[in-house]
């Protein structure tokens, strides 16, 4: 079976455009995550299925706490649909990874395109805000081709 090739050139603009650029803590982004826990002395596989690398991530060191931010634009139904739910398997598996680093407190936030708000994701979006330590917002990205 050929699997067709995916363009992902919009889902990576939209990643950049939908900057947090927070001030207040360490940027541990892509790469940088898994490389900040080693630094820690923590392997990350031992708590993680694999090497995660968050679209963009910080840690707050004020209030011991890591926030990651996972963005998904989508413009037609695709993947991206059926992956949205896994927040629930990926919070346990950051709480688990961060739990034994001592950082207490530990957010998933989705960051979405106005795709997101057509009534079929009504109960995926329900789901998201009631698990534990996930939530999302929508991001604006009419300048994103």
């Amino acid at each position: 079976m050929t699997h067709a090739s995916r363009d992902t050139t919009t889902g990576l603009a939209f990643e950049r455009q939908a900057r947090i650029a927070r001030t207040d803590g360490i940027d541990i982004s892509k790469k940088k995550f898994c490389s900040w826990v080693k630094k820690h002395g923590i392997t990350p596989t031992d708590y993680l299925s694999w090497e995660f690398e968050p679209d963009e991530a910080y840690f707050i060191p004020n209030t011991n706490e890591i926030i990651i931010y996972e963005k998904k634009r989508q413009g037609t139904k695709g993947s991206c649909d059926e992956k949205l739910g896994a927040c629930a398997w990926k919070i346990l598996e950051y709480k688990a990874l961060c739990t034994a680093m001592g950082i207490k407190n530990v957010s998933y936030i989705y960051i979405f395109n106005d795709w997101f708000k057509n009534e079929r994701y009504s109960k995926l979006l329900k789901f998201i805000r009631n698990t534990d330590g996930c939530d999302y917002f929508f991001w604006e990205d009419s300048e994103v081709a």
